[in-house]
Parts: C-alpha cells; structure tokens; sequence
C-alpha cells in the first residue's frame, strides 16, 4: 500500500473522461544550493478515488492548511534571510508544498463533499507556529531570522510528518498512502538540510 520516497510516483488518476487536467509536478528539493527539479515521475491528476476512509479525508483537508503556512513562512526569506542557503531552501519548500497543494485541493474537490466536516483551528495541527512566532518571524532579520525560519520550519516539518504518519495508519487510500510516504520522505531530507546549513 505505501509506496515509499520522496521521488516516487504520486498520480491521481482520473477515472471519468478523457481530458485529465495536469497539475505542477511535486518538486524535489534536492541538496542546499542545487535548483529544484520535478520529480522525473507522472504528472499529478486530479481524479475520483473511491478507496479512501474519513481518516484519507480529514488528512488532505488539513495538510492544505498546514502546507499554506509553510508558504507564508517560505515568502519572508528572500528579503529577511542572510544565508543564500535559507532563501533557496525557502524556495524550493515554496514550490514543492504549492504543487502539493494544488494535487491536494483537486483530489478534495472530486472526493470530499463537505471540507468544512474536517477543518479544525490551527492550533490544533502539529507543528503549526502560532500567531506571535509568525510575527515574530516577520520582524526579524539577518542571523536571527535564518535561526528562527530553521527552528520554526523544522518544528513544522515534524508536525507534517506526524500527520503523514497518521494517515498511513488510519487511511485506506492507496493514492493518500503513495503520497504521504513522499510528503515524510521529502520533509525529513528537508529537516536535515536545514539544520545542517545551520550548523555550517
């Protein structure tokens, strides 16, 4: 059921008509100072998916948001950072949580009638930084902001990560299953390169 990596294929399939409706591909983040590239698998599809639980549901409703602050966290780097290293990890998070997002909202489009059902307060998501870290965030410069973007984004990696593995318990979606093992797989290889370009 789980197909595991962070370069493996992630496709939605659609199962009615013959016009699939492509979506950016998932970006590989790649090593500190490489560009991003796609990840050389199929396009993502949007599509039905009629093997998918509550559990499958509520874990693309909520990692939407989740990934949503990623990117708002991403946007400060460019004009905040003092590491190139940080602006270009920043981009590449940017670009690989905004296709996620796209795949995401279009398999919660064709598969869940009611998102609101599974919508909880941020707060309640793991990992999610709360109001007065974002400013925080948004105040600080030079060093300061490389240490804290590092601290804040690394915390709300491992939040995805939990709920990526939570799913793997309690979904039934082999689509969910394929795609959360890739969200864990990049996220974690995304840890790492940031504490690294930290400690360097």
């Amino acid at each position: 059921m789980v197909a595991a990596g962070a370069a493996a294929t992630i496709a939605l399939t659609a199962c009615t008509g013959s016009d699939a409706v492509d979506d950016p591909p998932i970006v590989d983040p790649g090593a500190p100072g490489d560009s991003p590239s796609p990840v050389p698998t199929e396009d993502l599809e949007e599509g039905e998916d009629d093997g998918h639980n509550e559990a499958d549901a509520e874990f693309m409703v909520q990692m939407i948001e989740h990934h949503k602050q990623a990117l708002d966290m991403s946007e400060l780097a460019e004009d905040r950072a003092d590491r190139d290293a940080i602006v270009s990890i920043a981009e590449r998070i940017y670009d690989a949580q905004n296709a996620e997002i796209k795949a995401m909202q279009g398999w919660v489009d064709s598969n869940v009638d009611d998102p609101q059902e599974y919508e909880i307060d941020h707060s309640e998501m793991p990992g999610m930084a709360t109001p007065e870290e974002m400013a925080e965030l948004e105040d600080s410069s030079g060093d300061d902001f490389d240490r804290l973007f590092v601290d804040l984004m690394v915390t709300h990696h491992e939040g995805g990560v939990t709920m990526a593995e939570d799913v793997l318990i309690d979904g039934e979606s082999d689509m969910i299953s394929s795609f959360a093992s890739d969200v864990i797989a990049t996220q974690r290889g995304e840890i790492a390169r940031m504490r690294d370009i930290i400690d360097d």
